[in-house]
């Protein structure tokens, strides 16, 4: 007895325990306007997008120091008996009295403190390199921004293809399950049929590998739905584990294709890569504006004592420098030739994007054009092999009808219901596409 207890509690501890995971995960409503919401709030890649944007600013802000002043406070203590640095001392303290021109006094000094409190003042006054610089940083944010953009309406678009393929998948299902429901009656019957002696045993086999490709398919389907709802649940940045509900049902919507703009709109992909150009185009400046001189002011106050933060006495220094570096070792001239290297790249990388964004247009075009006539076909084929369903299961239950036909005319009548749905998921996700390249609703 006892082991036949113990057999039973390990044959549905297994049952259990899938039943107690399956009642932990919560089931998320979820409509494509929410989904949307959520990409600003949480998708990961969008928000890598924006502290890289924030990152951009930061550098660019770091260029004001070509136009303004450097401050900078620092206190200094030494104690040093070096002759040179005591008589040193003693004249910045203003310390210095007749006794300490003595020779031996002179030579072998006794050591002393000193505390120097300085406040220096650097300011740019020309630097045509720096303002070059500072300018292509500007770009590099401006550029940064629009990528955020493009990322943003990209995520978006990742999540509509999501979200529409769960809500086919959820028809899919139905469908399946339908089929499914089909098939088993049919192979109900043709036992029935195989039993009485009116079909033979390879008809009735026939009928039985027909349900179980149906239930290898519809939990397929299922299988699907479920790899393609976490895939969601990652785009949107959901850490915990839901089955999303599709609140939204997909209603099509014919557009008319006169009604989509003629001419390129303003897509951020773009943009941002125009930045690229220019801020590379202010770095090949730069370069070359390396060559002329800089001009820079400075400006400092000391305070001397054998005290911290003293003031036994204090000087002042202020003054300007003007410097031109003629040659560093072709420093200057590969940069220049760097730079115009670097700036082709980016025209080329330009051009290449905007005949590609020229061609994903045409190719969204015609994708909608080809959904639309596939959508229309696989209506009349539906309308066709339910007829041709109907007729021939009327035929079967009369016994004039072999099973395989039957069969096949299911087949065919569940492969043109999918046929429909793939040619709606299409027709939805070619507009998507569409509606990101042109960064527009249609």
């Amino acid at each position: 007895m006892k082991l036949l207890k113990l057999f039973f509690i390990a044959l549905i501890m297994p049952f259990t325990s899938i039943s107690g995971w399956a009642q932990t995960i919560d089931k998320l409503d979820l409509s494509l306007e929410q989904a949307l919401e959520m990409v600003h709030e949480k998708a990961v890649d969008v928000l890598i997008a924006e502290e890289t944007k924030l990152a951009a600013k930061a550098a660019y802000s770091q260029g004001n120091a070509v136009f303004l002043p450097q401050l900078s406070i620092e206190e200094t203590g030494v104690k040093t008996n070096d002759p040179i640095g005591v008589f040193g001392i003693k004249l910045r303290q203003g310390i210095i009295t007749p006794a300490d021109f003595n020779p031996s006094v002179m030579n072998s000094p006794d050591a002393l403190h000193s505390f120097t409190t300085k406040f220096q003042v650097l300011q740019p006054i020309i630097n045509a390199d720096g303002f070059y610089e500072r300018k292509s940083a500007k770009h590099q944010f401006q550029s940064a921004s629009e990528q955020a953009k493009a990322t943003k309406e990209f995520v978006k678009l990742k999540v509509k293809e999501l979200y529409y393929q769960l809500a086919i998948l959820d028809k899919q299902t139905v469908v399946q399950q339908s089929f499914l429901e089909s098939s088993k009656a049919h192979e109900e019957q043709a036992k029935n049929y195989f039993e009485q002696g009116v079909i033979n045993k390879s008809e009735y086999l026939r009928a039985k590998v027909e349900t179980l490709n149906a239930e290898q398919a519809l939990l397929g389907a299922q299988n699907k739905r479920a790899s393609i709802n976490d895939a969601l649940l990652l785009v949107l940045g959901i850490n915990e584990n839901h089955i999303i509900q599709v609140l939204d049902n997909l209603e099509f919507k014919e557009i008319s294709m006169n009604s989509l703009p003629t001419t390129l709109g303003s897509n951020s992909s773009l943009n941002a890569l125009e930045y690229q150009m220019k801020a590379s185009s202010a770095l090949l400046k730069a370069a070359r504006f390396s060559f002329l001189p800089s001009l820079n002011a400075f400006g400092s106050y000391e305070m001397h004592d054998s005290q911290v933060f003293g003031n036994k006495s204090n000087n002042y220094t202020f003054g300007a420098t003007l410097r031109w570096d003629i040659f560093k070792g072709y420093k200057q001239a590969g940069m220049v030739t760097q730079r115009k290297a670097e700036l082709r790249k980016t025209e080329l990388v330009y051009e290449n994007s905007l005949n590609k964004y020229q061609v994903d247009v045409r190719n969204a075009r015609r994708s909608i054009n080809l959904a639309l006539q596939s959508m229309e076909l696989a209506k009349l084929k539906t309308l066709q092999t339910d007829e041709d369903v109907r007729i021939r299961t009327d035929r079967y239950s009369q016994g004039i009808e072999k099973t395989t036909d039957l069969l096949m005319a299911e087949s065919t009548k569940l492969a043109s219901q999918l046929n429909l749905l793939q040619a709606e998921y299409q027709y939805f996700v070619s507009v998507a596409q569409l509606e990101y390249l042109f960064e527009t609703e249609l």
